[in-house]
């Protein structure tokens, strides 16, 4: 009987033992998941504060970039110049405000908007600029064609010397010439004195090339002019004159388009319905 008794109080003690473990074992097994919970909580704290860090870095370059842009754009499109100014201020009151009550999204989705408003203000401002680079250059080229053509028209013909005796007075033309024009020199001046018409050419007042000038309206007596053809032959106050050259201009152009003409003066008048382009035609005494 007492070997019996044994086995129940070993058997009896062993119970306790095991139930006493079991409840060490749950102790252990709620502070391990107490760790593993603070673990987690500590591992989403560093993860977020990461996220914070890089998205105030990139809103700060973005700032940085968006200013630059505006400060130097300043021929943009107006309307995107006044959206990225105030963009900009929304960025960095976010940032300041991120983790009391703004969200890292609402940084980010600020951003977004404050990037695209500075490429599109840097567009602009570039479109601007090709603009402008396109209407030099064709002003370049054009300045660089007006330039060649006065070139040519200097050098286009060597103008023939006028005789020793130039000053001295041309003998009248004889009484068995044909002329293709017989005019006379009626004044001398300025604009206002042509546009008087006073039936004959003007004198006018500045040379072109140390030759005679001698403007005449078509519509007073000038047209003649327009018919001239090489050889044929003008008097002027009874003096014989022969057509050596001639060359159509546009009135306002650089006087300098009328160098180079054979001959020792110049005779001037206007198209017909050409808007402003005139004839010049050179004659030599003969």
């Amino acid at each position: 009987m007492a070997g019996t008794a044994d086995v129940r109080a070993e058997h009896a003690a062993a119970t306790a033992r095991a139930a006493q473990w079991a409840q060490v074992s749950a102790a252990e097994q709620a502070w391990i998941a107490e760790q593993q919970v603070a673990a987690q909580a500590q591992a989403s704290r560093w993860i977020h504060d990461q996220r914070v860090q890089d998205i105030l870095a990139r809103a700060n370059q973005a700032i940085t970039a968006a200013q630059t842009a505006l400060d130097s754009s300043p021929n943009a499109d107006a309307a995107t110049r006044d959206a990225l100014a105030a963009a900009i201020p929304v960025v960095q009151e976010r940032s300041d405000q991120i983790d009391r009550g703004v969200l890292i999204e609402d940084v980010a989705l600020a951003l977004d908007d404050l990037t695209l408003v500075a490429q599109a203000v840097t567009g602009s401002q570039a479109t601007w600029q090709a603009e402008q680079d396109r209407i030099a250059a064709e002003a370049a080229e054009a300045e660089r064609v007006r330039a060649a053509e006065a070139q040519r028209a200097k050098t286009a013909t060597t103008p023939k010397k006028a005789p020793a005796t130039t000053n001295a007075p041309a003998p009248a033309a004889s009484a068995g010439q044909s002329f293709a024009w017989k005019t006379s020199v009626s004044n001398s001046g300025d604009q206002s004195v042509l546009d008087r018409c006073a039936g004959g050419l003007t004198r006018w007042f500045e040379d072109i090339e140390g030759k005679p000038y001698y403007p005449i309206h078509r519509h007073c007596g000038g047209s003649p002019i327009l018919k001239l053809s090489m050889g044929d032959r003008v008097q002027i106050d009874g003096q014989a004159w022969v057509v050596t050259d001639s060359r159509n201009l546009h009135a306002g152009d650089d006087k300098d388009l009328a160098f180079g003409l054979n001959g020792q003066i110049l005779v001037q008048t206007c198209f017909v319905g050409t808007n402003g382009a005139v004839r010049v035609v050179a004659l030599t005494r003969g």
